[in-house]
Order: structure tokens, then C-alpha cells, then sequence
């Protein structure tokens, strides 16, 4: 059978799919539990079309370094605690529906798998609202935002650098009503671990929705929620193992361990994430307790969204190597942990707590000690550090 790419270098972007001409390549679970690609011999008739959009088979397609960067969030409450971080996605989107567009985003479908859709109300761009960490099928998406393009609708897509590049590969020109925004993606865990996770947790997971990964209570807080049908809000497990183990790099699909967009080069129009570190190496004098994302503006059509909402937004220019410090999708991937290799089989075999424990991500009272004991001088100066930003930030208010 033709091989698009090696199966350790694809993305699962999808836009082999949406390109074939004969229909003849759909996307399978693997072992792993991500979707790869299969072609259908009997109605494949050797185009190449597939091999060609493949963004593993060549270069990155970069707009270039980021011309500006901003700490951001929306002026409007509302739709800051209901995000992740700053709530700029619900922001762009709004005005790209007041101009008559329509909007790319994700929602989980009935068997907890993450979808890509089209959204042109403000109640289906509030569904897509908050960071999923586990990786999105694209599906058709970019035949039908080429649909859109084609009939001059403004379009706003955004998702992780490897889908933003496939959407252009496919589209294989520019659109002036394009708008793309990418994500500062550490990483894309299994869609079949995170089903696997719920069905240990919670048998009638099909039935659950409003499934959340953060706590909008407090900005950075790691902890998966979901509703049941009886509208009870239900604190599982789930953040015990699968995030734990998102975070140490165990669960992600094996070709972001060398992603080519985790640079300063970036693929989309702007580029969103959390300011992790805003504040603590030069001094940032507001409250960021709600939420506060990263803004990267990496062309004219960027900054043109941008300044349309500027008056929605709080935007204060920071420094690029500000938002490097402790965004490392800027400069690296994420590293391959020793034991990915082993990992998705022992998830399979072994109860949470074993899993944990081998991983050493469940770590013993001495070794948590032995460890604040190792890293106390580390400690003592980060403190003092921080003390003294936030002395300078108290004497520079008005």
C-alpha cells in the first residue's frame, strides 16, 4: 500500500483527504489511538495529490518572525472567565461575524472526539471557547472553508501550525478574506487515551458535555471538568493521569517531538497563547489573575484584525524575548521522554496508580522532600526576585 509519509512524521492535518480527488484515504485509530491514513487501493489512482499537500514532505510555509508582541485580554469579563486565558479567539471571531464571515473552531462530538466545525453565531463561537488538549479531526474542514473563501465570505481559521499550513497547502493560493491564527501548541495527546481515560472514569462518558481542561476560576489551573445530563458539574480523575502525563510530554503523537513550527517563525496571520511569565523578569503593573494571553502579529492582514478590535482589548507591547522565556514553542519542541516508547501499552495494562509510579509522575513523600531540600537556593532567589518586581510595580502605579 502508498505511503503519504512516514507514519512517525505525519500530523494527521488531514489534508490528504480533503484533497484526494477519488474520496479513497480515510483515517483509522492506530495502536496508539491517533487517526492515521489509509488509502483504498482499489480506488486510488496514483495522482500523487496526496503526497504533495503533505506538510511533512517539504518545508514550513512561515509568514515570518513575529513584527510585534502584546499581552492581551478581552475588556469584556464575560468572555475573559469564560476562557482560558485572555479570550482572544472569542474577540477576532466577533468581528469577523459582524463583517458577514464565518469562523473555524473545535467542539467534542458524541463519542468525545474533538471536531473542527464552522461557526457564524456568537452562541457557536462561545461552544468552542477554552484550551483542549488532545488532538482535533479535521475532517473536511478545509474544502469548506475553501467553499467559503470562494464566495468571498471573510473567513477566520485558527488551530494548532501544522493545521494553518495543511488549510494553505490545500488551498495552494491566497485569499484576501483569509485570516488565519495558529496556537502556541506544546503538543497533541492521543484522541484514543483521552476516551480511554473517560471510560475508566465515567462508563456513560458518550453522555457528557461541556468537557473543560482548565479551571476558569483561576488563570494556568490544570483541572478536567465535564457536565453529566443531569447538569451536575463532576471533578474526575482524568486530570490525575491525563494530564499529568500531557504535561510530561508522554502522550503526544510522535511527530511533535521534532515539529518545524515550534519557532519564532510562525505559519498564521497572528499567533495566541498563555503569557507564561508575563511579569516575572520585567515588571507588568496589572492584575492578570483572570487570564492573560500572548498575541504575535506575523503580517499586514494580522495586524489589520488586530487594530480593528483594539478598543475590545487590553494591549500592552511587550518584548519578544519576554514571551520566549517560558513559551518554548517558540524556540523547540517538546523533548522525547525516555519511556514514550513503552507508554501507550503500559496505559493499556497497568491501573492508574501503577502507571503513575512507573513514570514517576505520582512522587514519594521523600522524594518530594529530597527534592525542595535540592532546589531551596533556587527557590530563595526566585522569591526574592519576584518580591522585587512587584515592589517596582507597586511604585510605578499612578
Amino acid at each position: 500500500m502508498m505511503e503519504i509519509t512516514p507514519r512517525d512524521q505525519c500530523c494527521g492535518c488531514e489534508a490528504c483527504a480533503n484533497i484526494c480527488p477519488k474520496n479513497c484515504i480515510s483515517f483509522k485509530m492506530d495502536a496508539e489511538g491517533f487517526f492515521m491514513p489509509e488509502i483504498d487501493p482499489a480506488m486510488c489512482v496514483n495522482c500523487g495529490l496526496c503526497k504533495k499537500v503533505c506538510p511533512a514532505n517539504s518545508s514550513a510555509r512561515y509568514n515570518g518572525k513575529s513584527n510585534s508582541v502584546y499581552a492581551a485580554w478581552a475588556l469584556d469579563d464575560k468572555i475573559r472567565t469564560s476562557s482560558s486565558s485572555g479570550g482572544l479567539y472569542s474577540v477576532f471571531a466577533q468581528d469577523i461575524l459582524d463583517r458577514g464571515g464565518i469562523v473555524n473552531g473545535t467542539v467534542f462530538n458524541g463519542e468525545q472526539i474533538l471536531i473542527h466545525d464552522l461557526f457564524e453565531t456568537p452562541e457557536g463561537v462561545a461552544s468552542c471557547r477554552g484550551s483542549k488538549y488532545v488532538q482535533s479531526r479535521a475532517g473536511m474542514i478545509y474544502r469548506e472553508t475553501k467553499k467559503h473563501l470562494d464566495a468571498g465570505r471573510q473567513v477566520l481559521f485558527l488551530s494548532t501550525p501544522c493545521q494553518v499550513d495543511a488549510l494553505y497547502r490545500f488551498l495552494g493560493k491566497d485569499y484576501e478574506n483569509l485570516t488565519t491564527c495558529d496556537l502556541l501548541c506544546h503538543g497533541t495527546p492521543s484522541p484514543g487515551f483521552f476516551q480511554q481515560i473517560l471510560s475508566r472514569t465515567a462508563p456513560d462518558h458518550g453522555k457528557l458535555h461541556n468537557i473543560t481542561f482548565r479551571d476558569v476560576t483561576g488563570w494556568g489551573v490544570y483541572a478536567i471538568k465535564a457536565q453529566s445530563p443531569s447538569g451536575e458539574i463532576n471533578e474526575t480523575s482524568i486530570d490525575r493521569i491525563y494530564t499529568k502525563t500531557f504535561l510530561a510530554g508522554l502522550t503526544l503523537r510522535k511527530n511533535c517531538y521534532a515539529c518545524p513550527y515550534a519557532t519564532g517563525r510562525r505559519v498564521a496571520d497572528l499567533t495566541i497563547g498563555d503569557f507564561w511569565g508575563l511579569g516575572r523578569y520585567r515588571h507588568f503593573r496589572h492584575d492578570t489573575s483572570k487570564g492573560v494571553s500572548v498575541v504575535l502579529v506575523n503580517s499586514a492582514k494580522g495586524q489589520a484584525l488586530l487594530d480593528r478590535v483594539k478598543d475590545r482589548l487590553f494591549l500592552e507591547k511587550r518584548a519578544f524575548s519576554e514571551a520566549r522565556r517560558e513559551n518554548h514553542q517558540l524556540y523547540r519542541p517538546v523533548s522525547k521522554p525516555s519511556g514514550r516508547e513503552t507508554f501507550y501499552q503500559d496505559a493499556a495494562e497497568l491501573p492508574p496508580e501503577d502507571l503513575l509510579r512507573k513514570y514517576k509522575l505520582n512522587p514519594t513523600k521523600t522524594g518530594t522532600l529530597f527534592r525542595k531540600i535540592l532546589t531551596f537556593p533556587f527557590r530563595a532567589v526566585r522569591k526574592i526576585f519576584r518580591v522585587t518586581v512587584k515592589a517596582l510595580n507597586l511604585m510605578d502605579r499612578p
